[in-house]
């Protein structure tokens, strides 16, 4: 739930975390939402917490669910990156 910020002085070489861009907080609420509903999907515990609050599931939580989901393939993430500048986007 932050912004990254690349340094072009540094050609993207380093970068800095910043609060999300007001114009941007809708789409990233809109996203994040299916992300942790999709997450809770995969794990009883979360789904309970997330039909009770959803705004109770930790990061770590979420961590720990997408590993585990990994691991076993039910769930692919889609990771983007760029050698331009440097830049991952995660």
């Amino acid at each position: 739930m932050k912004a990254i910020i690349w340094d072009d002085a540094t050609q993207g070489m380093t970068y800095s975390e910043v609060p999300i861009p007001e114009d941007m907080k809708e789409d990233v609420d809109f996203w994040r939402a299916h992300l942790v509903e999709a997450v809770a999907e995969y794990d009883d515990h979360l789904l309970e917490k997330f039909f009770a609050d959803a705004s109770t599931i930790s990061e770590d939580e979420i961590h720990e669910a997408v590993r585990k989901a990994c691991l076993d393939l039910s769930i692919v993430p889609m990771l983007c990156g760029s050698a331009y500048k440097n830049k991952v986007y995660r």
